[in-house]
């Protein structure tokens, strides 16, 4: 590994902090899964594929930061889902643009918008209620990831809060 000093760090990192490995793995599916054009039609695929790009760097970052107890975990993923919603909605045209429509099909529905109007240069109607209500979904979540904070080892909680409140 001459040359490529980050794997023999990763490794050591990954052992020192008991990381599990799934995480890589799902991260890795999540990646892969934007390398072609997509929709998502719920909010429970739209959760999934959530998980598989943030929720788990969460879980990768709460074993650095240091825990004890398990709701940690738990806390750590609404933590990535709400990091992750907040992305959607800052990138949604330029997503759009590039044939990525991460908004649910099923909420896209109920507001009366369709897909292809995301890209284009006018909002489509009833799109700020749209976003208003996929920002309250992503404020739920940070809300319900706030005690995680005071879960994570005492020299990291600064750090965690500010990311949250960011």
């Amino acid at each position: 590994v001459a040359g490529r000093p980050v794997w023999p760090a990763f490794y050591v990192a990954v052992a020192r902090f008991g990381i599990p490995h799934r995480y890589f793995r799902s991260m890795i599916e999540g990646v892969s899964s934007d390398l072609e054009p997509r929709r998502i039609r719920t909010f429970d695929e739209l959760y999934g594929y959530c998980y598989r790009v943030a929720s788990v760097v969460g879980l990768v970052i709460v074993h650095i930061f240091g825990f004890e107890s398990g709701e940690a975990l738990e806390l750590a993923e609404k933590c990535g889902i709400a990091f992750q919603l907040t992305n959607i909605l800052r990138d949604v045209k330029e997503d759009a643009e590039r044939g990525r429509v991460y908004l649910p099909e099923e909420d896209l529905n109920r507001f009366g918008i369709h897909p292809a109007a995301l890209s284009g240069v006018d909002k489509p109607p009833r799109f700020d209620e749209l976003m208003g209500f996929e920002a309250a979904r992503a404020e739920s979540y940070y809300q319900a990831a706030m005690p995680l904070v005071t879960l994570v080892a005492r020299e990291s909680r600064a750090s965690l809060g500010t990311l949250i409140h960011i």
